[in-house]
């Protein structure tokens, strides 16, 4: 359940990005996902995969697939749990001079064992980290 209605990657597109692909495993947001690209007319330079974040990471890095930015907004429970960076860095998608983009609860302190914050902004009761 990460990538929601999709709106970061829409407007990562609609600024420029060539392609974007979407990680979501919740149906109804798959199908508003599709819909939102649909509207932007942006379906042919996107991806939406339809499974759980371990299992689609899994499967972009066995295709060979790699990403200059990576952003991950997961729910907030679920940072801890499944450590969507270690299985970034343990799958090898992020390219070598990429970044990835977390938002996560302002508390939260974000594990750097895989990757390094540079960079945070605060807003409201959200962060967003960004990592190399």
């Amino acid at each position: 359940r990460f990538a929601g209605t999709g709106s970061v990657g829409i407007e990562a597109l609609s600024r420029g990005a060539e392609t974007a692909t979407f990680i979501e495993e919740f149906y109804p947001a798959i199908k508003t996902i599709k819909l939102n690209l649909a509207r932007c007319e942006a379906e042919d330079r996107s991806r939406v995969i339809h499974k759980e974040f371990n299992r689609a990471v899994i499967q972009l890095a066995k295709e060979k697939a790699s990403f200059d930015i990576i952003f991950l907004d997961p729910p907030y429970r679920l940072l801890d749990e499944r450590n969507p960076l270690k299985v970034i860095k343990k799958r090898g998608i992020l390219k070598k001079k990429g970044i990835i983009i977390l938002r996560h609860f302002f508390k939260t302190v974000p594990d750097q064992t895989f990757f390094k914050v540079f960079r945070t902004v605060t807003i409201g009761d959200d962060t967003l980290s960004f990592f190399r």
